[in-house]
């Protein structure tokens, strides 16, 4: 509380959000841009101390370093002779840990949401050499729209690094969730540690409770466990628990060998389940297989026999699943929503026959259009108002639509030449992909660079391309601006409500909650990172803002699970989607 008011470098403290063992952190707003920033302040008792300020310092050079969607992102480092501070980005949401801690046990498909996201990180900062070595749930961040940020690098360190800022014999990790080779102070520690505390991570995950038990279990008895014993049993059934148990393995040569190989595993799912058991093993680890393929067969044979087990199964579902926990009046809302859809649909229909009786078509034109757009409510639009389309230099239509004063393409861009001709260079690998973002050429690619998802989803454009002078988008429109994505969330309701309206009512993987009121038809066309990897296909939308910040990042709006319209800063080597306005 003793900073709020207190300039810490271009940051006003204005909120107090929460303090750990070495540090406090706030909310700052920058003193010219007006922009909110996360400021984390390292206690002042500890500051006289070399090895913790080295430590601190250590936390911001390698998380300035990293750039990825799912790793918090640092602004700037500012030191003094009565503070040291951190300005990071500002997160709404909670913790792993919290968010257990109110739920419970994690469903299947959200679990593998989060750690395909938490995998996809850390495979990220193990290319770059960084070890994190204090993995645990509440350093992973779960944003209000999904999305998950890595948290905390205070004691990272690089590969092959020697341990200057540790006294030798000193443990670093949290209990736990630390490694064999952590407890054991091992000096070879590689990113395979990581690995392993992954693993317990995603044992609370879908147990809902840590594996020891650290109010009756002593420190001691706690690293003894994590040296010698392997970890206590998981009651689940699911082939996530086959993957906790090869993350764990106490030899480091039987674990994933990268988080690459893990991730792997979980999105081809269940099919692979015996594949992960055909690794060699320890002999308690054997014994923990036999003991959990009794429990399988006896539950199989118990359900042919009654229907208890099923019952058993739904409370087991509905009791660790959020979706279930709501109140009943939320199957009332979706009747409602139900029967509105097909009012909105019939509506449709009639203004259709309408102007195809008057006009001969299906198109509109702008007379009377100034009139119904101002009729059409943020709340319940009157109407899609169809426009005509257009069409790029490659001869392909796009449809369009009038949403509140803006005419909008209500598909993504799928052109592969700038409007005078010049074609713009495919990037079909990743090292392709990541040469045009270092040199600063236009690329385009399709996600996973399958053409199918290019009918799907449109083409993925760097930067490079978006603001290229020889225009993009075609002969009379343009990207759009920060402002112009702001005046279309703003007409449908605000950034909380608008990405429902802007959503497709199908192609969702989860949360599917889009009714497309809007007409935009926002489709989750993932993106592709600087470095080549491709992300969020089926879960999240994103699209490129053509504003720059003064930090040298450009605008990007995502549209994620839930209703919400997120504008968020993203690198210029990134492939993004592009949707265009009218000029």
């Amino acid at each position: 509380m003793e900073h709020i008011g207190k300039q810490i470098g271009k940051y006003t403290i204005t909120k107090f959000i929460g303090e750990g063992g070495m540090a406090s952190v706030y909310e700052g707003e920058h003193e010219a841009l007006g922009t909110k920033a996360a400021i984390k302040i390292l206690n002042p008792i500890l500051s006289a101390n070399k090895q913790i300020r080295e430590r601190f310092k250590n936390e911001a050079r390698i998380m300035a370093s990293l750039d990825h969607p799912n790793i918090i992102r640092v602004y700037d480092y500012e030191e003094s002779d009565t503070y040291l501070a951190i300005a990071m980005e500002l997160l709404k949401g909670e913790d792993l840990s919290e968010r257990i801690k109110r739920m419970g046990s994690l469903s299947e498909e959200e679990l593998k949401h989060i750690f395909n996201q938490v995998l996809s990180a850390f495979e990220y900062a193990h290319s770059l050499g960084i070890v994190h070595r204090d993995i645990k749930p509440s350093n992973i961040f779960v944003l209000s729209n999904g999305t998950v940020k890595i948290l905390d690098f205070g004691i990272a360190k690089l590969f092959g690094q020697g341990n200057e800022m540790t006294q030798t014999g000193t443990q670093m990790g949290t209990p736990v969730y630390m490694s064999p080779e952590q407890v054991k102070a091992d000096k070879s520690i590689d990113h395979r540690s990581d690995i392993y505390s992954l693993g317990v991570t995603m044992f609370y995950a879908l147990s809902g409770k840590s594996p020891y038990d650290v109010n009756t279990n002593s420190q001691f008895d706690i690293f003894t466990k994590i040296v010698h014993e392997p970890l206590p049993e998981l009651e689940s059934t699911s082939y996530l628990a086959d993957l906790v148990r090869k993350a764990c393995q106490k030899d480091r040569e039987l674990r994933f060998q990268s988080c690459e190989e893990w991730l792997q595993q979980l999105k081809k799912g269940a099919a692979l389940k015996t594949d992960l058991l055909s690794v060699e093993e320890t002999t308690s680890n054997k014994e923990l297989n036999k003991k959990n393929t009794k429990v399988v067969a006896a539950l199989e044979e118990q359900s042919a026999d009654d229907q208890i087990t099923t019952d058993k199964t739904q409370i087991d579902i509905s009791t660790s699943s959020p979706k279930e926990k709501l109140p009943e009046q939320l199957n009332k809302n979706q009747g409602l929503i139900k029967n509105k859809k097909i009012l909105f649909v019939f509506g449709i229909v009639a203004v259709l026959i309408i102007v195809t009786i008057v006009r001969g078509g299906f198109f509109r034109t702008d007379t009377g259009k100034k009139d119904e757009i101002e009729n059409a409510t943020a709340e319940a639009p009157a109407q899609l108002l169809i426009e005509d389309p257009v069409a790029d230099i490659n001869g392909t239509v796009y449809k369009t639509v009038i949403i509140g004063e803006q005419l909008w393409m209500s598909e993504n861009l799928n052109v592969d030449k700038f409007r005078n001709g010049d074609l713009i260079p495919e990037a079909k690998t990743d090292a392709e992909w990541k040469r045009a973002g270092e040199n600063k050429q236009p690329a385009w690619c399709y996600y996973d660079n399958n053409p199918e998802n290019g009918t799907k989803y449109g083409k993925l454009y760097n930067w490079y391309a978006v603001s290229d002078s020889r225009g993009l988008a075609p002969t009379g429109w343009h990207i759009p601006t920060n402002g112009e994505w702001t005046i279309l969330s703003n007409f449908l309701g605000g950034l909380e409500i608008a990405g429902e309206k802007m959503k497709t009512d199908s192609g969702w993987t989860k949360n599917n909650n889009g009714t497309n009121a809007s007409g935009f038809s926002g489709l989750p066309g993932g993106l592709q990172h600087e470095f080549g990897q491709f992300f969020n296909a089926g879960d999240y939308g994103f699209w490129w803002s053509n504003s720059e910040y003064e930090t040298g990042r450009v605008g990007l709006v995502v549209l994620g699970f839930l209703s919400d319209l997120i504008d968020s800063p993203s690198n210029k080597g990134s492939g993004i989607s592009v949707r265009c306005v009218k000029d």
